[in-house]
């Protein structure tokens, strides 16, 4: 009789390889269980679903992300329902089919994994670190890289933005004015509000950038309400250069990814400019950038703001597989004079951030 199984996360390509990798191994699975996503495979289930579905049936749990944190209330919420249970946790799911992983590079890959990098230059980037914890997660990244030895993954870290450990409010000036590279829907501004205020500032000028329109609408919507800030929401992307770019949307939840620099019949052009020639009189002290890749050419493209006013930066390093080491190195050059800090916030590396302190 075959083991059952069900697997608890559905999002990413890895985890669709998981499934074969458990299929091959004989075992049945069951139901993907997930709040948000669906899978096409076989059905998915919210947690709180799980006591009707699986009323009569031995099954084991396994889980695909951390379970800590926020992401604890989904074991809560199963444990309610079922009682004692059999679980894995998602470290020594991987451990036991650490195949999955050779699986994603046979299918185009993904940014955290393999060997066609700069290895010269990323182990020289790790003396740009400021702390021996930033330089143990870029050690542990880049020898995960080739080893898949799950256990070199740290656990993500809560508090996004502003860890515990980085004294985030001794360099933030009272008044704040922030540029914000991947607005979304105002969900990072109201954070980033509400704790600046909390830290005993406040955000006196906002600049956003979201280029897509359904986004940019919740946008225009959900700020509305802030009127105590001077704002300016651009409906745009940013660069190294004015030009035209194109995108695609990549799912239904309003994410986009660039496609190419010519136009086909899936592809949404968006203008792209610079920060530098639009900004040159803003005095910008906060800067975040999370923008799907383009983080590299958004940084060329804010050099003169960077180097005249020194901000507090906030970059992703997830999206592609050389931003670990050519952001901070690119930063170095222009703002030598600042100290960088790396926590990851989420499993496998993703939601990667550098944080980058004037001295």
């Amino acid at each position: 009789m075959k083991e059952k199984v069900c697997i608890v996360g559905v999002c990413d390509k890895w985890r669709e390889l998981l499934y074969q990798e458990l299929i091959e191994d004989g075992k049945e699975v069951l139901f993907y269980i997930d709040s948000f996503s669906k899978h096409s495979k076989i059905p998915t289930i919210k947690p709180d679903e799980v006591k009707d579905k699986l009323q009569y049936e031995e099954v084991t749990f396994l889980f695909t992300y951390p379970i800590v944190g926020g992401r604890k209330v989904v074991l809560d919420i199963l444990k309610s329902q079922l009682g004692e249970m059999l679980i894995w946790d998602y470290k020594y799911t991987y451990t036991k089919y650490k195949n999955v992983f050779k699986r994603v590079l046979e299918n185009d890959g993904d940014w955290w994994l393999g060997s066609g990098y700069n290895k010269q230059k990323a182990f020289d980037t790790i003396e740009l670190l400021t702390d021996e914890k930033s330089k143990n997660i870029f050690k542990a990244w880049l020898t995960f890289r080739e080893s898949f030895d799950i256990n070199l993954i740290p656990d993500p870290e809560e508090n996004q933005y502003f860890p515990e450990d980085i004294q985030m409010e001794n360099s933030l000036p009272k008044e704040v004015s922030f540029l914000d590279f991947g607005a979304y829907v105002g969900d990072t501004f109201e954070f980033f509000y509400s704790k600046i205020i909390n830290l005993g500032g406040k955000i006196v000028y906002y600049a956003g950038f979201e280029p897509f329109e359904r986004n940019y609408r919740n946008l225009l919507e959900n700020l509305e309400k802030y009127a105590d800030v001077s704002m300016n929401l651009l409906p745009l992307a940013a660069g190294s250069k004015s030009e035209l770019i194109f995108f695609e949307e990549k799912s239904a939840d309003s994410q986009f990814s660039k496609s190419s620099s010519c136009y086909n019949h899936d592809s949404i052009p968006i203008l792209a400019v610079v920060p530098d020639e639009i900004f040159r009189n803003i005095k910008f002290n906060l800067i975040k950038i999370d923008t799907e890749g383009s983080e590299l050419e958004i940084l060329k493209g804010l050099k003169n703001i960077i180097k005249e006013n020194k901000p507090v930066m906030m970059i992703s390093l997830y999206h592609k597989p050389e931003d670990f080491y050519e952001i901070p190195w690119y930063i170095k050059q222009i703002f030598p004079d600042s100290a960088f800090y790396i926590r990851t916030h989420a499993t496998f590396f993703m939601e990667t951030v550098l944080y980058v302190i004037p001295k």
